[in-house]
């Protein structure tokens, strides 16, 4: 409900210890280290800390690829549904013995991996050898044999349609040489032959043969490769044979492979630990990169919420080597923001994050905004089920999933909005939209009449605008409302009451008009008190102009943000939109489920349309409804008043991925 008052540390340190100093607060929790405002750095000890933050990331980045890749071969729950790992500041220690060994686990894993893919490549270059050796299976030559002292033999592939007797008795009619064309093997690809030839002949024959289609294969890359046996023949044969021997030695130790990654997978909590740890450490260095600091002195600057002053202290008053100073910051200061909300409220800080925080000494809109969140969520997505589905699948996530707090937040939000939905659903009598009607009627033939307590959004949809369009002359005089003690709190309260409170009168004479018309009364009192409303504001929104004549225009120019306030006030319509849209999606889905009767294909139908379609239609108006809730959020309320701009307060603090701190 507030923005927490933040005081300025100062510390010196009397000696060149920043890493023991950065450590101390890091483990604190509670101190957002900025850059000190002196000009002098030491490049060389600012280096030193880059170094090591590069050191622990590389580290943790190894530990990180580990862990991913060991996750099929543990035992233990991790992932989503693991527990995090208690753990004290000692066990987060990068100096332990506990953290070298499970760096060292990383290595290993790292080897095995890159002895993994050394299997995948040989099995892969062993199986192409195989494969080009199929064809020459029965050749019983080997392949490095080039031929005799007077013959020359050369070993190739002729183009599947080739007749051999039909080309040797060419070659030899066109040559005159003496040769032999030998068939080898028959493939899809070509006739595999050899040729023997005379050596002075050689180049003749293999011309003719290149002229019908030969292609000449050479084997030396592949004899290259291949390691042959002291006494061994490489003939076609045995070297497939000694491939194959291969493969089943590399699938031997692919298997080992295996035994060792689960041998390794047992350590995994270490090396979670030691992640978390090297995370850390590397957060650290960096703060040190903002820190002053000289051969012999140490100089940090720091914010701590006011609230933890006491707990800082009590830290560095038993430090003899340290002396410090906490003052309230200047205006000149970037001061971050801490916002300071009841466990019930803090999950709304993440909307309003995901605008921007309000400036430091502003006013957190957190705990207003929550109920009017709260409130338009459930008329945007009002039904008991899908409210019920929400709540409680939430609080499911946040029993089971190791999730971050910023997911968590968000998930406890939703929870928190799912009752909304609830009780909304209740007052307009949607349970799955129509499910209960159209299951009684489709199904049994019965009619059970309409089931809402307030009203059916989708049968009375002027009422429903009508009450969106209240919501959003509550939620934007609200709005107008915090304008004022904003200025209060500035010391300008009568400012406040002339910027906003005409404005009220305007909009509540608007309002008597309009209620007027429609019940048909008497106008005069909202004629009268719209005039009064009209003149407050032509004499009071004008009032910064020195010069009279401006004043009254300015004031009568203001009376065009009327125009303004209609359009913010239209925006509101959306609420019946997106209540209008998931409702009767709903009643689709339930007219498509049902209308099989009460058959067996007919409740196959049901239990396939049901679940599927109201799940889907859930999904995508969840979505809508946080989306424009949020905007109604950020735009016709936060317009009115809202200053923003606020730095997140992030104190240094230790990196757990993996880990709970119990200390």
């Amino acid at each position: 409900m507030s923005i927490s008052r933040m005081m300025k540390l100062s510390l010196v340190s009397a000696d060149s210890g920043a890493d023991d100093i950065i450590q101390k607060l890091t483990w604190l929790r509670c101190a957002h280290i900025t850059r000190t405002d002196a000009d002098y750095e030491n490049p060389d000890i600012s280096a030193d800390a880059e170094n090591r933050r590069l050191i622990y990331e590389r580290d943790a980045a190894a530990l990180n690829t580990a862990l991913m890749g060991l996750r099929n071969y543990r035992e233990d729950k991790t992932g989503l549904f693991g527990r995090p790992i208690k753990a004290t500041r000692a066990d987060l220690d990068v100096e332990s013995e506990r953290y070298g060994k499970a760096v060292g686990y990383s290595a290993d894993y790292a080897a095995l991996r890159a002895r993994e893919a050394e299997i995948t490549a040989e099995r892969t270059r062993l199986r192409q050898q195989i494969e080009s050796l199929k064809p020459w299976e029965n050749f019983g030559v080997p392949l490095d044999s080039r031929g005799t002292a007077l013959t020359e033999l050369t070993l190739g592939v002729l183009p599947p349609s080739a007749d051999i007797d039909v080309i040797s008795a060419e070659i030899a009619a066109e040559t005159d040489s003496e040769f032999a064309l030998i068939p080898v093997s028959e493939e899809p690809g070509g006739v595999y032959v050899s040729v023997i030839t005379m050596k002075d002949s050689s180049l003749a024959v293999t011309d003719e043969l290149t002229r019908r289609g030969f292609a000449k294969l050479e084997f030396s890359s592949l004899l290259a490769d291949i390691e042959t046996p002291d006494g061994g023949s490489n003939l076609p044969s045995l070297i497939a044979d000694r491939a194959k021997a291969a493969l089943d030695a590399l699938d031997g130790e692919e298997n080992s492979l295996s035994h060792k990654f689960k041998e390794i997978a047992v350590h995994c909590r270490e090396m979670e630990l030691a992640y978390d740890a090297a995370m850390t450490r590397a957060a650290e260095c960096a703060s040190e990169k903002l820190v002053l600091k000289t051969e012999k002195t140490t100089v940090v600057a720091a914010w701590v919420p006011y609230l933890a002053v006491p707990v800082v202290k009590s830290a560095l008053d038993s430090d003899p080597a340290v002396w410090y100073t906490l003052s309230d910051p200047s205006e000149d200061d970037n001061v971050p923001v801490k916002l300071l909300n009841q466990p019930a409220v803090k999950p709304f800080e993440s909307v309003v994050g995901l605008y921007s925080l309000p400036a430091y000494g502003s006013f957190d809109p957190t705990f207003i905004m929550s109920i009017f969140f709260f409130v338009i969520f459930g008329f945007m997505l009002g039904d008991v089920l899908y409210g019920l589905l929400l709540t409680v699948g939430c609080l499911i996530m946040l029993k089971l999933l190791n999730i971050s707090a910023g997911v968590k937040n968000l998930v406890k939000l939703f929870a928190i909005c799912g009752v909304s939905s609830i009780i909304c659903g209740v007052l307009f009598g949607s349970y799955f939209g129509d499910l209960p009607q159209q299951l009684m009627k489709n199904m049994f033939g019965a009619d059970i009449g309409g089931t809402h307590l307030w009203f059916d959004m989708v049968n009375d949809p002027i009422l429903f605008l009508i009450v969106s369009m209240a919501i959003g002359v509550i939620h934007i005089m609200t709005g107008m409302g915090i304008k004022i003690y904003m200025s209060a709190k500035e010391g300008r309260l009568l400012d406040g009451i002339l910027d906003v409170v005409p404005w009220y009168v305007f909009f509540v004479g608007l309002g008597l008009l309009g209620a007027s018309s429609a019940f048909g009364i008497s106008s005069a009192p909202g004629k009268a008190v719209a005039i009064a409303g009209a003149a407050l504001l032509i004499l009071t929104q004008g009032r910064g102009e020195k010069n009279p004549i401006m004043k009254v225009l300015k004031g009568v120019m203001s009376l065009y943000d009327t125009v303004s306030y209609i359009s913010d006030l239209l925006s509101y319509s959306r609420i019946m939109a997106l209540g209008l849209a998931s409702a009767v999606i709903a009643q689709v889905v339930n007219l498509f489920g049902t209308m099989g009767g009460n058959t067996v294909v007919g409740w196959l139908m049901f239990l396939l349309i049901i679940p599927l379609g109201h799940v889907v239609n859930l999904v995508i108006n969840l979505l809508g409804t946080f989306v424009h809730d949020s905007r109604l959020q950020y735009i016709e309320f936060f317009g009115k008043f809202y200053e923003d701009g606020g730095t997140p307060f992030v104190p240094a603090a230790p990196v757990t991925k993996y880990t709970e701190i119990t200390e």
